[in-house]
């Protein structure tokens, strides 16, 4: 159906990566945790923020590739000390290659990582393929 032909096309724009000479070993994919109940009762926000990354571009890279997560530390103790209340000190910025949201499913994670074409193609082929999930 529609979603074998979705997770095919994503599965060879993957391996056209995969081929390429700019490949790269490592990929660092994450996916936001949706708020928990308590924290949604509470009436908690997200302290987090998506932006496309510009640090590190090399001329010619594709200004979607990369994704920097910003954490906004909003408690006002932050690492068990005292905090600077400067709005600068509290963001903390994240690079990743993706960043999933968390309406995403896990077998989207899965498919659109990367993870499952790695597992099939490249480990059948005798490269090591480590995947790491917490």
């Amino acid at each position: 159906g529609a979603n074998n032909d979705e997770r095919e096309s994503i599965e060879a724009s993957i391996a056209n990566i995969s081929s390429s000479s700019c490949a790269r070993n490592v990929r660092v994919v994450t996916r936001i945790r949706p708020l928990s109940s308590a924290e949604k009762a509470r009436g908690c926000g997200s302290s987090l923020t998506t932006i496309p990354s510009s640090k590190g571009k090399k001329e010619g890279e594709d200004s979607s590739s990369k994704t920097e997560l910003l954490f906004v530390d909003s408690s006002p103790i932050s690492g068990g000390g005292a905090r600077n209340s400067s709005e600068t000190n509290n963001k903390r910025p994240f690079e990743f290659d993706t960043v999933f949201h968390s309406e995403t499913s896990q077998e989207e994670v899965y498919t659109r990582s990367g993870a499952s074409y790695s597992i099939r193609n490249d480990l059948t082929k005798g490269f090591n393929v480590t995947i790491l999930a917490y």
